[in-house]
């Protein structure tokens, strides 16, 4: 289930940008799903960069989730826990760190408390 796509919602990730893109819920992982997993995308980008996603309540890891050299489109596939309170509740955090590029999210599976 497409989840996110910044080609028909609010436009290319700029350089140093983070977004809070919720997932929960009506974004595609049902209320009170624990993390999800999905496939992220990164496509039209103009500068070798790379995309970090982590849960909303937490500092920024000095990670990537995905690279990718300018021009490439490039998919990984990622497992993130998702915000579970307060006003981050049901969304996921993505930086983008060079260029502008178009991030699509396809949610695969969920994981939800037994």
């Amino acid at each position: 289930m497409r989840a996110y796509n910044t080609r028909v919602t609010s436009g290319p990730f700029g350089p140093h940008e983070t977004r809070f893109i919720n997932i929960g819920g009506a974004g595609g992982a049902p209320p009170g799903a624990l993390g999800a997993v999905f496939n992220a995308t990164a496509t039209a980008t103009t500068a070798d960069s790379y995309l970090s996603v982590w849960p909303p309540i937490l500092p920024q890891p000095n990670v990537s989730s995905l690279n990718w050299a300018a021009g490439e489109t490039v998919p990984n596939f990622v497992g993130v826990f998702i915000a579970s309170g307060g006003g981050a509740a049901g969304q996921v955090a993505i930086y983008n760190d060079a260029g502008t590029t178009d991030i699509l999210l396809d949610i695969a599976g969920y994981f939800y408390p037994v």
